[in-house]
């Protein structure tokens, strides 16, 4: 290569470096010091509530903080419990799904317990587990924001709490679990004195969502919100709380709080890379708004350096007001369970959107979960099932690459002619490239057709990669020494210059089939093309190196699926290329 190529690879080399470290200073990995000492943040009581103000100030209306801008001052209502609030009380309801905790204090839902789920130590995977409010909880109806204390009834299939609101008017709230990770809520307010009560706009906790494993990258941690117009989905990441910009454009202070535009929402949702909390109405009520805040999560998973951080959602919802002698019914839905479309797909209010798929890739991303779940079921093992499906798709392409070989052959068969042709025009390069097009023509050979391979193969890629960001299905299954199919296949690490470096056998292993494969493709282009394109692996092993394992394992399986099928295809002899016959014009 000449000096210009060499310092454009680099270049792109220094770059994809520097985005490394630039990545994991913006969105730090949980594990990138996990052999450091623990702070003294770190070291403070296990409760999420000691990241946050104990206490709220009173608003001088009583009514719950409009969703205006974002402003440092301006923050989610704080619930405080009540001197006299007495003895927490608890009730849980069960099925073949979950295990939903109650409480009396919000008389709303303090957890809830996958069954099907598990993680680290064999637990199961708990909702709202850093959560210091319930789910549900309400604020706005009593001036102060409180979690107040309700009494609780049980029954065998119902959990029902009331109080009196200061008005007089009572509260009652029932729970029921409903199929498909649904917990029910039926909201009635009943006026039982002679004037109409007007109750204010209030508040509805979504929850708090935590990372899944403490490897987790925080750009999977997000709330988002469904418009009711347009069914537009929009979502928070954990990170837009910091202070950022890009490349000193778009700056922003931090925040600590980001707010809807105040338009008619759908739901409001709380989400991490596999599990979801989605807050919405059940019949033609939408809510008014959504908020959202990053709370410390100071007793989450082993002590690093720095404490992680989940996101809290609230859903806004309306004032009205009841007649006096009447009641008024306000049905809520939550869906708490694993993000798949299998089970999102069933809800009424375009909650799929909570998977975060671009119409584009979940065009890609459905047939590719369809096709993993097929192959499961003659298959137990995941990893398994990923080489299984990544057979049946190279099979399927086969005839594309053969095709695309077959035209490689053919340029590589032109390739003296094409030497003659630079050289007699290399100071003229729109001339040699006229005249390369029309050697191309006399011989009837597509100059593109060796990469449509590749640009079917990319948007399936990216399928995978979409795919993985959400699988819940791969989420705990090991295969070989992969312990975790959704994380990198880490064997071992060391420290370097205070950074936890990582080994990662697939990435590397990917590389080198890739670095093979590329070896024994016949070259097409000019030298130094040739050259350039050989630093690709190289590229790629910086971008994925962090990435799933089962993304690792398929393009891996793919590389040597590729290098059988172009040593096969490598044994044909050089084609004799002959001019393709001109055409006799019509007369």
């Amino acid at each position: 290569m000449d000096r210009k190529s060499w310092f454009g690879v680099v270049v792109c080399m220094l770059l994809l470096v520097g985005w490394n470290f630039y990545a994991e200073h913006r969105w730090p990995s949980r594990s990138a010091k996990k052999n450091a000492p623990t702070t003294a943040t770190a070291s403070a009581p296990v409760t999420a509530t000691s990241a946050v103000p104990a206490t709220a100030s009173k608003p001088a209306n009583g009514d719950v903080p409009s969703l205006g801008n974002t402003t440092a001052s301006a923050k989610l209502p704080e619930p405080k419990i009540p001197a006299n609030a007495g003895v927490e009380q608890f009730a849980t309801l069960e099925n073949d799904l979950f295990i939903v905790h109650f409480t009396s204090l919000g008389g709303a839902i303090k957890t809830v317990e996958l069954k099907k789920h598990v993680d680290e130590g064999e637990r199961k995977v708990t909702l709202n587990r850093y959560g210091h409010e319930a789910i549900f909880n309400l604020v706005g109806w009593d001036g102060d924001y409180t979690q107040m204390p309700y009494t609780m009834e049980k029954t065998d299939d119902t959990v029902i709490f009331s109080r009196v609101l200061s008005s007089g008017a009572v509260l009652k709230r029932t729970y029921r679990l409903a199929p498909n990770y649904q917990i029910q809520l039926d909201q009635q307010v009943s006026n039982p004195t002679t004037k109409d009560v007007v109750l204010p706009e209030y508040h509805l906790n979504v929850g708090t969502a935590a990372p899944s494993h403490v490897l987790d990258n925080a750009i999977y941690l997000f709330g988002s919100y469904c418009l009711e117009q347009g069914t537009s989905f929009h979502k928070v990441n954990v990170t837009d709380f910091q202070a950022s910009s890009t490349f000193g454009f778009f700056a922003h202070e931090a925040r600590n709080r980001i707010s809807s535009e105040g338009t008619p929402l759908l739901w409001s949702a709380v989400n991490n890379q596999f599990f979801t909390l989605i807050l919405s109405p059940r019949d033609k009520l939408m809510l008014k708004g959504a908020a959202f805040e990053p709370i410390k999560l100071v007793d989450f998973g082993p002590k690093t350096s720095t404490v992680p951080e989940g996101i809290r959602g609230q859903a806004v919802v309306a004032g009205y007001s009841v007649p006096a002698g009447q009641s008024v019914m306000q049905p809520f839905s939550l869906y708490a369970g694993p993000k798949t479309y299998a089970h999102l797909d069933l809800l009424p209010r375009r909650e799929n959107l909570a998977m975060d798929h671009w119409d584009v890739t979940a065009f890609i991303v459905r047939p590719l979960v369809a096709l993993m779940s097929m192959v499961h079921k003659f298959i137990p093992s995941w990893g398994w099932t990923i080489v299984v499906m990544t057979i049946l798709i190279k099979l399927v392409l086969w005839p594309l690459q053969s095709i695309a070989n077959k035209s490689m052959k053919q340029m590589q068969a032109l390739q003296p002619k094409m030497e003659q042709i630079r050289q007699k025009y290399k100071d003229d390069p729109q001339k040699m490239n006229i005249e390369v097009m029309q050697l191309y023509k006399d011989y009837g050979v597509n100059p593109v057709g060796g990469c449509l391979p590749m640009l079917v193969q990319m948007p399936i890629f990216i399928g995978f990669y979409v795919m993985l960001q959400s699988a819940v299905e791969l989420r705990g299954h090991s295969f070989w020494w992969i312990h975790d199919l959704v994380q990198p296949d880490t064997v071992a690490s060391f420290m370097l210059l205070g950074y936890n470096i990582a080994i990662n056998p697939l990435p590397l292993l990917m590389t080198a089939t890739q670095v093979l494969l590329m070896r024994m493709t016949p070259t097409t282009g000019d030298n130094q093309q040739a050259k350039m394109m050989q630093w690709m692996p190289v590229v790629l092993l910086f971008v994925l190196y962090n990435f799933a394992a089962a993304l690792a394992l398929y393009w891996t399986v793919s590389n040597l699926i590729s290098m059988i099928q172009t040593y096969v295809n490598l044994r044909k002899p050089v084609p004799i290329m002959k001019r393709v016959p001109k055409t006799k014009a019509l007369k």
